[in-house]
């Protein structure tokens, strides 16, 4: 599969919940959102989204998004951004987030 195709998949899957973030897992799990709290940081936030590409302390996360997602999201993020990053129909924003996403989420376990 090309590069941008991964890209895409990754963040069509992110989009529609077919991830092992905290807020997907904890909802089979039964639990209340308020309680469905990151597994790799120790942020004491809910694992969502918004959490995932702009919040999370873990050193890898921290990492990716410095390296792949584009400097205007990830300063003053807001969830208008979040909505725009991941509508982008820009290539190069697309492809980047992606590999940030397939980086990111096998963290999640």
């Amino acid at each position: 599969m090309y590069e941008n195709q991964k890209s895409r998949q990754a963040i069509c899957n992110f989009r529609t919940n077919n991830t092992r973030i905290p807020k997907v897992t904890g909802r089979y799990k039964g639990l209340e959102r308020s309680e469905r709290m990151c597994n790799i940081c120790d942020s004491n936030c809910v694992g969502d989204e918004y959490h995932v590409l702009f919040e999370c302390k873990n050193v890898n996360v921290m990492h990716y998004r410095k390296k792949y997602l584009p400097k205007y999201y990830v300063y003053s993020p807001s969830k208008i951004k979040l909505i725009l990053l991941l509508r982008s129909n820009n290539p190069g924003v697309i492809a980047k987030t992606g590999a940030f996403l397939r980086n990111v989420l096998p963290l999640f376990k």
